[in-house]
């Protein structure tokens, strides 16, 4: 039996590979730095696993020994100059570290994986680049790292005579990609985003099966030092969103946009981003030199000498947009015991086996939680598990879940009244958390938020259904004031911008029809939100606090109120059947006294274990961003990141006393649990 031993095992490529390895009934080390999901998975496949630091040879010299072949896949691929020296660490002085290793241990051949970055890209849409081409301009630390490691490898197989062979993968797309690497990431952002814009110039793609499988190949049938290229097929940047957009419901990005506006674009962002204390991923330098440039690749020579095969690009992108779909929904985690249900032995049955409840707003974070409380119950003992439940999803989830027997899906978009009509048909309560945040333009938050709201109420009035329970937002009462910080049940409604006056206009519509007693329906109004299945935002929010300082927008003693996604579905359960409850709107927080943003930023901090050191925005920048969100929205244009930075340093809390006095409503999840779970939520 082959004794194979593979670095980087636990990245994209190198964990396929070394599944491949497994089929071929190798006998596979894996020497790791840390344990994630797919080192589980391939040491319950039978890979041996040792936990070690690659620099320090002694802990792993052992593994070594009797070793035919080693793959070396381990490195940082990232476009960020803040963390260079630690990518070039990781790149280049490791792979001479790991070479020596093998060297001194006689393992005969290694397999070392570099990039098609080190052959470079082309301005020229004839040319393929060829194993003897040379990138000559190393645009991030990640580049200059495998070049750098290219020339000591080169200059190893001389001097020692030592069989080491490279291969060059292109862009990987398929199965074991946990942290999302450029191509997956673009993928991930065009479905739920889409792209206002693309550019000039191409990639090559290629299926990251048959990658790794050309890795074995260049051991099994390569020649001593080779190289080879193990690409797919070449395509423009244009043809790329054609074939997403031709599996998925977005559009086509509008326009091409040319070259120096990128590259200015770039510029302006990396400033912006640099004044909020973090790192814009694209700088100018890599702007330069990807925008207009064609990565394509010649693959021949690994087809003619190892026997390389490549799949259609066709069936790689239908593929690689349906996983992503899968976890944009989050339904990896459905059906599944969460770790955050204690008391599953204690579950009280709420069976309404006679009534159906319609859910819209899945997937999304709180529906998507809502969901696996329904199928698994919760901390609180709660569990729906014998009633109807009917999910109402956009018809580009199709075929994307599985659930018990008891749900039902039917497809519809809330802004078409007959499809929603038809939905609606047979239920009996509709909990509607559908909603737009952060959509490509205002229009659609008006078009979801109001007229898809519009288009439920007026769905339940025609088919005689009563209840609707409406998730509304803090952003209906904009922010607290010098004379009256804390909102409650008495607060005037003052939208802040247009999502705030979008679910502003919902909630009047519901609250407007139950004083006409055509329906029977009540709003929460939600705060800041904490809890499973955050979406990435939360997930950016969190690693925040390991960098070395926390940014703070104002000065941090503005009062924030805690929402815990738990606290809100129980209080949608409260006050379904609660008559006390129609026709309200309510505060959904935590209880007085309300925690300042350090306070919060310093629970946090303690629950990962960190130094809260924070870095305060001056106020006025914080103005500055709030009148150029104003700007933007003139323009239909909503960004993020400046919007959030706008309101932030305002006081945002509620009093919760109505709740409390309608329907018993109790918080039940305090603010230092909701950070020890932020803490589980990045271990998982």
């Amino acid at each position: 039996m082959i004794k194979a031993i593979v670095t980087g095992a636990a990245g994209h490529i190198g964990f396929n590979v070394t599944k491949i390895l497994l089929q071929k009934n190798y006998d596979v080390h894996l020497l790791v730095r840390s344990i994630n999901t797919n080192i589980v998975e391939l040491q319950a496949l039978g890979a041996k696993v040792y936990p070690c630091n690659l620099f320090e040879v002694e802990s792993y010299a052992a593994i070594l020994k009797d070793a035919d072949v080693l793959f070396h896949l381990a490195a940082e691929n990232t476009t960020s100059m803040s963390n260079a020296s630690r990518v070039l660490e990781n790149t280049d002085k490791l792979t001479q570290v790991v070479l020596n290793a093998c060297h001194e241990n006689d393992i005969n051949t290694v397999i070392y994986t570099s990039s098609v970055v080190v052959i470079g890209r082309s301005t020229n849409a004839q040319k393929l680049l060829a194993e003897k081409d040379i990138n000559p301009f190393p645009e991030s630390p990640y580049v200059l790292g495998k070049m750098n490691a290219e020339k000591y490898v080169e200059n190893f197989i001389q001097q020692h005579q030592y069989d080491i062979r490279r291969v060059y993968p292109s862009w990987a797309v398929g199965t074991g990609d946990t942290k999302l690497t450029p191509p997956h990431k673009v993928i991930k952002d065009f479905l739920e985003k889409g792209a206002p814009v693309y550019f000039d110039g191409g990639i090559s793609i290629a299926a990251v099966e048959e990658i790794a499988l050309g890795h074995v190949l260049a051991y099994e049938k390569g020649k001593f030092g080779e190289t080879y290229i193990l690409s797919g097929e070449n395509i423009t940047f244009k043809k790329f969103y054609e074939l997403l957009v031709a599996n998925s419901s977005q559009k086509m990005p509008m326009a091409k946009m040319p070259k120096f506006a990128i590259v200015m674009a770039s510029w302006i962002l990396t400033k912006l981003f640099k004044l909020m204390g973090k790192e814009f991923p694209i700088s100018p330098e890599y702007a330069k030199a990807v925008v207009g440039t064609y990565s394509w690749y010649d693959c021949s020579k690994a087809k003619q000498e190892l026997g390389y095969q490549t799949q259609a690009v066709e069936t790689i992108l239908k593929n690689a947009v349906a996983d992503a779909q899968k976890k944009i929904l989050g339904v990896h985690l459905l059906g599944k015991k969460t770790r955050l249900n204690p008391h599953q032995n204690e579950i009280k049955s709420n069976t309404i086996d006679s009534e159906t409840l319609l859910i819209t707003g899945v997937p999304g974070w709180l529906g998507n939680r809502m969901i696996d409380i329904l199928i698994n119950g919760d901390r609180f003992g709660h569990h729906q598990s014998n009633r109807k439940v009917r999910l109402l999803l956009e018809p580009r989830f199709k075929n994307l879940l599985s659930l018990p027997s008891n749900f039902e899906i039917v497809y519809a978009d809330i802004t078409n009244k007959q499809q929603v009509n038809n939905a609606v048909k047979g239920v009996t309560s509709v909990f509607h958390l559908a909603g737009a945040i952060y959509p490509k333009n205002i229009e659609v938050l008006y078009k979801v938020n109001v007229d898809g709201t519009k288009n439920i109420v007026d769905a339940c009035i025609e088919n005689n259904i009563r209840r609707i329970v409406f998730m509304s937002t803090d952003s209906t009462c904009g922010h607290g004031t010098n004379d009256k910080p804390i909102f409650d049940e008495h607060t005037s409604a003052t939208p802040y911008k247009n999502y705030g006056k979008s679910k502003f206009l919902a909630e009047q519509y519901i609250l407007d029809k139950t004083k006409e007693g055509k329906i029977d329906g009540t709003s929460l109004r939600g705060f800041w939100f904490f809890g499973p299945f955050a979406p990435a935002r939360q997930l950016t929010f969190v690693n925040m606090f390991h960098w070395p300082r926390q940014i703070v927008f104002g000065n941090g003693k503005n009062l924030r109120s805690i929402s815990h996604t738990d606290n809100i579905i129980e209080a949608f359960f409260q006050v379904e059947k609660n008559k006390n409850t129609f026709g309200h709107w309510y505060w959904i927080g935590n209880d007085a006294p309300h925690p300042t943003v350090d306070t919060i930023y310093t629970s946090i901090a303690n629950a990962l274990g960190v130094k809260y050191k924070p870095m305060y925005i001056p106020k006025f920048l914080c103005r500055c961003f709030e009148l150029f969100d104003t700007f933007l929205g003139k323009f239909n244009y909503l960004h993020p990141t400046i919007h959030a930075a706008g309101k932030f340093d305002y006081d945002i809390a509620g009093d919760i006393d109505k709740a409390k006095r309608d329907f018993n409503y109790q918080p039940k999840i305090s603010l230092q649990d909701a950070a020890k779970e932020l803490k589980e939520m990045t271990q998982s």
